[in-house]
């Protein structure tokens, strides 16, 4: 953000200053992938996450559905249960890990109490 806002605030600085630093190189791989479920409940704990954290791309994982709230089937962006960042130098690496995780049932990631109907 602050590169964005100083390119547009001082266009010949930034200019200089993209020079002085050479072209880009990347540093690693990495997947922004958002959980997809087919399944409902209310979310009791996430039993599932250590397994995802265990894997060598494993970067971080944000906006999963909190304890106490429902998990829904996902059918568009914001019904995703959750976000996982893999990252890793090997791109084989990062795809066998992104595999895994779309292998994994988001009924086994999250601890869910299935919704009564009355």
């Amino acid at each position: 953000m602050a590169l964005t806002a100083w390119r547009y605030a001082d266009p010949q600085g930034f200019a200089a200053y993209m020079r002085r630093r050479g072209a880009y190189k990347r540093q690693a791989h990495a997947l922004c992938v958002s959980l997809i479920s087919d399944t409902a409940g209310v979310v009791s704990g996430y039993s599932g996450l250590e397994t995802i954290r265990k894997l060598p791309s494993f970067a971080d994982a944000i906006a999963f559905v909190p304890i106490g709230q429902n998990l829904v089937p996902t059918v568009d962006l914001a019904s995703t249960p959750g976000i996982v960042y893999l990252v890793n130098n090997e791109l084989n690496q990062l795809e066998d890990d992104y595999r895994k995780l779309r292998a994994m049932r988001m009924d086994h990631v999250f601890d869910l109490m299935t919704q009564d109907r009355n």
